[in-house]
């Protein structure tokens, strides 16, 4: 039962991992403007925060269905960062800034 728990930590750990480093790629890229970026936060910072209730969630049926939204949403935003990075190359930018 415990690894259960451990492998939904290191894949919620992983999902704000992968939140950081979208927002700060849409942030860095600029695509959107700042009231959109605004507000693609606030999904994100609201859906981060009904997956925490359904990780803490007492009931095992709650607690499977927010590590299987995780791991899809993982899923997702991996292929989202692949394809800004793609695009605009923004992990490279972020990494190289000559002073």
């Amino acid at each position: 039962m415990t690894k259960k728990y451990i492998l939904g930590a290191i894949n919620f750990s992983i999902f704000l991992c992968l939140i950081t480093l979208l927002i700060i790629g849409l942030l860095t890229v600029g695509i959107y403007s700042t009231k959109i970026n605004i507000l693609i936060i606030l999904i994100l910072i609201c859906l981060l925060i009904i997956l925490l209730f359904l990780y803490l969630a007492k009931d095992y049926k709650k607690y499977n269905t927010g590590v299987f939204i995780t791991l899809i949403l993982n899923i997702i935003f991996v292929f989202q960062i692949l394809d800004l990075n793609n695009t605009y190359s923004y992990i490279t930018n972020i990494c190289n800034k000559k002073y």
